[in-house]
Parts: C-alpha cells; sequence; structure tokens
C-alpha cells in the first residue's frame, strides 16, 4: 500500500469515528424514585443543584448551632446561625429564573425566618421563643422536602 492510501484510510477512518461520536444518541441518566414518590422534580444545571445542596448543607449546620444556643443558653450562637442562613445569601440569578415560583415562596421565608431568629436572639433572647421558631423553621424544612426533589437537567 502507498503511504497515500494509508493516510485515506486513516482519515476516512477517522472522520466516519467521529460521525459516529457526534450522532451518537446521547444516554439519559435515570431519575430513580421511589415507589409512591410524587415529589415534584426540579431538572436544574449541576451548579445550581449544587448550589442549593450546599445551602441545605448550610441550613443543617445552622441548626445545630441553633439547638447548641438553646442548651447552652447562648444567644451568639443563634446571632451566628441567623447571619450565615440568612436574608444574606445570593443565589446566583439564573438559579431563581429557574425555579418554580412555589419552590421560592417556600425558600425566602426560611431565610428571612433565619435573620428573625437572630434579631430575636440579639435584642430580647428567651430560648422558649427560640424553640417555638425552630420548630416553625424545620417544619419548612420537612414542608419543602416532602414537596421537592432537585434532579439534573
Amino acid at each position: 500500500m502507498k503511504l497515500t492510501q494509508i493516510l485515506l484510510i486513516g482519515f476516512l477512518l477517522s472522520v466516519g469515528l467521529n460521525l459516529f461520536l457526534f450522532f451518537k444518541p446521547v444516554e439519559e441518566k435515570p431519575s430513580y424514585r421511589m415507589e409512591g414518590d410524587t415529589r415534584i422534580e426540579i431538572e436544574l444545571l449541576p451548579e445550581h443543584k449544587e448550589f442549593i445542596l450546599s445551602e441545605m448543607r448550610q441550613f443543617v449546620e445552622s441548626i445545630h448551632l441553633i439547638n447548641e444556643g438553646i442548651v447552652e443558653n447562648d444567644p451568639s450562637k443563634i446571632i451566628k446561625a441567623g447571619e450565615k442562613s440568612g436574608t444574606s445569601v445570593n443565589p446566583p440569578k439564573e438559579l431563581v429564573q429557574s425555579v418554580p415560583k412555589e419552590f421560592l415562596k417556600m425558600g425566602q421565608p426560611t431565610h428571612k425566618l433565619f435573620d428573625i431568629m437572630a434579631d430575636s436572639a440579639r435584642t430580647n433572647f428567651n430560648p422558649k421563643t427560640v424553640q417555638i421558631q425552630l420548630t416553625e423553621l424545620t417544619g419548612r424544612c420537612v414542608n419543602c422536602h416532602s414537596a421537592y426533589r432537585l434532579g439534573i437537567k
């Protein structure tokens, strides 16, 4: 075989392989659900899903800190938790535009409640009041997790 024939065959194989890979059907990632799971799936870009999951982890850390503040009678821990999870959190604009309005209606008041708890601890700390607010807060978490699940676009 001549060098030009070898190069031509190599080129055709390369073009063929690239065309195959380009037009190969994209396999959808399966979405697993337990039987009876009727939650609404919010499909997000991976970075938006990670932002929300990170925010939820921060909520759990803040809830733990609030509980410590109640047990130790230390309002500074509740204030710190409120500052970390309150309305000072700024989600990406594209994320806010891509989630259902009902989801936002659950999230925004939850952040606001962290602010309220911090303000309450700052001005007139009462462990019983904080416990009542914390119960409302975790109820919001339960409602949201019962209604929604996060997926990837």
